[in-house]
């Protein structure tokens, strides 16, 4: 697995694109007016890049992991660290945390974090 940042990317296509809309159309103001023009530029970079790197089409091979399962591979410490965070949140959304578990996943990203 090879992760590629394309934030920076998709920040700068969508600065421009407002730069672009204020510039032509001063007297607008409304961020839904703005925002559609940036968010099709980031789309359009998020394509690109896809292409450019090989991963257009393959999301059919991406693994689901359903709620209940992950939060149960999470609460058993049987969830590697760089999916932690993103798990935990996804079980806090299914069962708000209650003290001790909330604590101890806490705890146990800590670690991670300071093993990683």
């Amino acid at each position: 697995m090879r992760k590629i940042n394309i934030d920076t990317d998709i920040c700068l296509a969508m600065t421009g694109a407002i730069r672009r809309y204020l510039a032509e159309h001063p007297d607008k103001f409304d961020p839904r007016d703005y925002l559609k023009p940036a968010r099709e530029a980031a789309k359009k970079i998020c394509l690109a890049r896809y292409e450019a790197f090989g991963c257009a089409g393959q999301a059919s091979k991406i693994k689901v992991i359903p709620l209940e399962k992950d939060g149960r591979a999470l609460r058993q410490g049987r969830v590697e660290p760089d999916r932690q965070i993103s798990a935990f949140l996804a079980l806090t959304a299914a069962e708000p945390p209650k003290g001790g578990f909330f604590v101890s996943v806490l705890r146990q990203l800590r670690k991670s974090a300071t093993l990683a």
